[in-house]
């Protein structure tokens, strides 16, 4: 399932534990360079400042890219439902671009394919709200139907998590999570029991 082999990880922190040993001085640098040569990984990393650099630029882009071409080809419509389905679609090309960012250029907490995957999330979400639910009239009542976005975000950020390894996407799943119950029931008693039992399946998924 995860897109990241257990051994590639394994030899990843081999090498962070190699440059910090080095750093320390509890080897040598002849030791240090023998044992990197023996750890080498295909996976491509980079320092966290270029990484954070790197994901917000990826997210500006496709932002910009998304809004470019709504602008251009759909300015002349009002139609949220043609909207949503053209923000499933950019969902679509998103996960795809996360998949061949790891897959095919072997980034590894790269910044850019971790945006990628937020994105997918993102228009998904935007998507479905609008394609399903933007002519749908205002109503105070709890309705299980408005659940939908919700759940499958929450669903789709779990699988973004076991497949990148992208810790914050279980947050982002939970959060989802937290908005479940208020589409079912009116009671804050029942939410609030509704919660617990969700962090709890939440939290055996995560140990397993």
């Amino acid at each position: 399932m995860k897109l990241y082999s257990l051994s590639s990880e394994e030899t990843l922190r081999a090498r962070k534990l190699l440059a910090d040993w080095a750093g320390e001085g509890l080897i040598t640098q002849e030791q240090y360079q023998r044992l990197e040569q023996e750890t080498v990984s295909e996976l491509r990393t980079t320092n966290i400042f270029l990484r954070l650099v790197l994901f917000l630029f990826t997210l500006i882009s496709v932002g910009a890219a998304a809004a470019l071409f709504l602008k251009v080809f759909l300015s002349g419509t009002s139609d949220q439902t043609t909207d949503g389905i053209f923000f499933l679609i950019f969902a679509a090309v998103c996960y795809a671009a996360a998949e061949v960012a790891v897959s095919q250029a072997h980034l590894y907490r790269y910044g850019i394919e971790e945006a990628l995957a937020v994105c997918s999330v993102g228009f998904l979400c935007a998507g479905m709200q609008l394609a399903l639910f933007s002519g749908r009239p205002y109503s105070p009542m709890p309705d299980a139907v408005l659940s939908l976005v919700p759940a499958v975000g929450g669903v789709f950020s779990l699988w973004i998590w076991r497949r990148f390894g992208l810790w914050y996407a279980f947050l982002a799943a939970m959060v989802f999570a937290l908005f479940l119950p208020g589409h079912w029931t009116s009671s804050h008693a029942a939410q609030h029991v509704i919660v617990a039992r969700s962090e709890e399946h939440t939290s055996e998924l995560q140990s397993t």
